[in-house]
């Protein structure tokens, strides 16, 4: 079953911080709130409402009135967004790498420029799962 694909169109409303959203696809499904986030709340019940169950799931395009230079920096955030996540990643596979090759956290922490700490929580949970388990044990 393929995933329905609904384009949302935000506009301000007349009261501060009140914004309307409407379904692009169905002009008559349309909703308002106080935010951004109830808003987006409150469009998908509506589009529940007309659509049923199927619309529980479906993907939300939203559309805000964003300047050019706004629109810009946020499609610019979202590309740093993902590189972050990429580099977080390799930095975990490193950890574990070094780790298994016996470097303490402490080195690891050292090299990588992070707190032992740090390297702690990004390093891979077997070590801490046999730490607890001889905790548990006592």
């Amino acid at each position: 079953m393929t995933k329905q694909h609904y384009t949302v169109i935000f506009e301000h409303g007349d009261r501060p911080n009140q914004w309307l959203a409407s379904v692009k696809e169905l002009p008559q499904c349309h909703t308002f709130g106080r935010g951004i986030a109830q808003t987006r709340a409150r469009i998908r019940e509506a589009l529940i409402l007309w659509e049923g169950d199927k619309a529980e799931s479906a993907e939300l395009s939203e559309v805000l009135p964003l300047p050019a230079a706004a629109r810009k920096v946020k499609q610019e955030l979202e590309d740093l967004s993902g590189k972050l996540e990429q580099l977080m990643k390799k930095r975990a596979e490193v950890v574990a790498r070094l780790q298994r090759e016996a470097w303490s956290l402490r080195d690891i922490a050292e090299v990588l420029d992070l707190s032992h700490q740090r390297v702690g929580q990004v390093s891979p949970p077997r070590g801490r799962l046999r730490r607890r388990s001889i905790a548990t044990s006592k």
